[in-house]
């Protein structure tokens, strides 16, 4: 049990990292930004298709937390509540 655990830590860490560094997190969230155009239905569209491809192959925690780090600026760019 508590490997499985240590696995999504360290699988959620260096997928956040890679989108930190390689710049893709900021530019898939001005892409989401750009597209919808202020529409928040179809940003929370775009944001459940990009889930659905980064979050390919891992845990659902893990998914949360890079969903979280990756579009959370996004939704607050729309005047949400961090």
């Amino acid at each position: 049990m508590a490997s499985s655990i240590v696995l999504a830590i360290v699988m959620i860490n260096m997928l956040t990292d890679v989108l930190r560094f390689s710049g893709l997190g900021i530019r898939l969230g001005d892409i989401v930004y750009e597209v919808s155009q202020g529409n928040l239905i179809i940003a929370g569209f775009m944001v459940l298709i990009f889930g659905v491809l980064l979050g390919t192959g891992l845990p659902a925690l893990a998914i949360y937390f890079v969903m979280i780090v990756t579009f959370q600026p996004v939704f607050y760019a729309f005047g949400l509540p961090a």
